[in-house]
């Protein structure tokens, strides 16, 4: 294999009586990368648009060199994260040691080397945006981007308790919501296709495979199913979030524990699902994870995904119907274009934020049905 030509820098500072440069280049997709190397060794790197603003972030950067600064300055972004990103930072308590060596390699292979040599107060939001635009360029997928993100937001927020920034300038703060979403069509692309949404009777099966496979998988798919939950908010319960009614009132769980504020919400659960879930809850300890590993620890996502895949072969539903997010997908759709329930419940229900959200997967499931009804008598 040819070894890749380098291009060479358009231009050049170097800070005299030390190895500390800075210098530009040019990217393929036309961009400028501002790469740089301090007194101690530690390097970085920026992206501008245009070689005028390549070239005045440049001269910052090389007179922060020439007055000494180095990427372990008590000030630094790096200092700040390795502080936020340390196993022992309560943050990271309940996480498996997979998880959290997962998230640290984001910081340490990604975040640190772009932007760890800032000053933390100089970080700004366009400093973050070069982040994603680096994993844009390289064709991540929407894992990481995600990833990256819940890292970002996890360490500015320790800059913003430590007072580095005032909250209204934290730099993650409105950061623009496309910024952070991949567009190489990631796995975790959560956009609605009811080609790939099970139908009832491949949720029954699956159900019923899922039981018989491992109670904390079946519970996790009856969850999603039939209560419209994500993966995140089903392996953060415990039995205190079941409330079991008696008479003729309904059972209901609460989500504590949600990506956004609307997340945090009741659930009514149906008599069908507490006679599958009600035994696994009252036999789980009072304060542990329902779903947990040997550990103790939610279970991860990468450790739910083989008996997912057992569950769905021993069901015969294909892998392209098989997302767990799908499950919550049919809940939606269920609800909606079968069952007639009125939006703005569901959408309080699934925890949405805006109910033209749930509109959108409405919009979408009927125009798909509608497609289907016409074309049988497309002559």
């Amino acid at each position: 294999m040819a070894k890749r030509r380098k291009n060479p820098p358009l231009s050049v500072k170097r800070v005299p009586n030390s190895r500390a440069h800075v210098k530009i280049t040019q990217r393929e997709d036309g961009r400028y990368r501002i790469r740089w190397v301090d007194s101690a060794g530690h390097s970085g790197e920026k992206t501008r648009r245009s070689l005028h603003d390549a070239e005045a972030e440049l001269d910052t950067i090389w007179h922060r060199l020439a007055n000494g600064h180095v990427a372990n300055d008590p000030a630094s972004f790096a200092t700040l994260g390795a502080a936020a990103m340390a196993r022992t930072h309560p943050h990271w308590a309940t996480w498996g040691d997979a998880s959290y060596t997962n998230v640290e390699g984001v910081w340490r292979n990604i975040i640190a080397p772009l932007i760890g040599g800032m000053p933390a107060n100089e970080l700004d939001q366009s400093d973050l945006i070069t982040v994603f635009e680096w994993l844009q360029h390289h064709g991540y997928q929407q894992s990481t981007f995600s990833k990256v993100r819940n890292v970002l937001n996890h360490v500015c927020a320790q800059g913003t308790a430590a007072g580095i920034w005032a909250t209204h300038k934290n730099p993650m703060l409105n950061l623009p919501a496309g910024v952070t979403k991949s567009r190489t069509g990631g796995s975790d692309d959560p956009s609605f296709d009811l080609d790939k949404t099970p139908t009832s009777s491949e949720v029954a099966r699956w159900i019923a495979a899922a039981w018989e496979t491992d109670p904390r998988i079946g519970f996790i798919v009856t969850l999603a199913a039939r209560c419209g939950l994500r993966f995140s908010e089903i392996v953060h319960l415990t039995p205190e979030h079941f409330d079991w009614a008696e008479g003729n009132n309904i059972s209901q769980l609460s989500i504590s524990r949600a990506k956004t504020r609307a997340g945090i919400r009741p659930v009514p659960i149906g008599p069908k699902t507490e006679a599958l879930i009600k035994p696994l809850v009252e036999g789980t300890k009072p304060g542990a994870f329902i779903c947990a590993t040997r550990h103790g620890n939610p279970l991860a996502r990468s450790n739910a995904q083989a008996p997912l895949k057992r569950a769905r072969t021993i069901a015969q539903i294909p892998d392209s119907r098989g997302s767990v997010h799908y499950l919550r997908h049919y809940f939606a759709w269920d609800l909606i274009s079968n069952k007639r329930a009125p939006i703005p419940d569901v959408s309080r229900v699934l925890g949405h934020a805006n109910p033209q959200v749930t509109l959108s997967i409405y919009a979408t499931a009927n125009q798909a049905e509608a497609f289907r009804s016409v074309a049988r008598y497309a002559e």
